[in-house]
């Protein structure tokens, strides 16, 4: 008899976790943004213009870029206009900039009058390196862009000496097997 109240119980709370609309998952599309220096083409038919900006830590003044560490800007290319922006090919982008050294370093104060006059997503920077921002995208679906501090994109070398000190070790243990 214990048993059986304890399995009701079981399958009474499971019931009600699963009936609780707060616990349903929302379809949600990942994007990672890294500090290149270079558009990133997003996978988006449509994306908002605008900026977000990561700051270094909590403040109440927003527009002192001495507390901004990154800016991302998304904007997207039209045919009739693609070659008098950065990126030559129409779509929808993202760019990170940021006021650290590496390939995305900009004087990020150059952003505060557009900041200032359109408006931006202010985030306090995660101490992980990789700052979440959720927005709603199309057909009722999330978008979490990622941005990764840091240059942390690996160099063209690296998959290739990767895989060739793979193919080296497999080629010991093959010597020593038959040995």
């Amino acid at each position: 008899m214990k048993l059986k109240a304890i399995v009701f119980g079981v399958i009474a709370v499971m019931a009600l976790g699963l009936s609780n609309p707060a616990r349903a998952t929302v379809a949600t599309d990942v994007v990672d943004v890294y500090e290149t220096g270079l558009d990133q083409l997003l996978p988006f038919a449509s994306v908002t213009p605008g900026y977000v900006v990561m700051l270094e830590a909590p403040t109440t003044d927003v527009y002192n870029t001495d507390y901004w560490s990154d800016v991302a800007v998304f904007f997207s290319v039209f045919p009739e206009n693609a070659p008098s922006l950065p990126s030559p090919d129409p779509g929808n982008y993202v760019h990170l900039y940021s006021n650290t050294p590496g390939p995305a370093q900009t004087d990020l104060s150059g952003f505060l009058p557009a900041v200032q006059n359109t408006g931006a997503s202010f985030l306090v920077e995660d101490p992980s390196g990789v700052t979440d921002y959720i927005v709603g995208g199309d057909n009722g679906r999330l978008r979490d862009y990622k941005f990764h501090e840091g240059n942390l994109t690996p160099e063209p070398g690296t998959a290739s000496s990767a895989l060739l000190g793979l193919a080296g070790l497999g080629l010991v243990a093959l010597v020593r097997r038959r040995a």
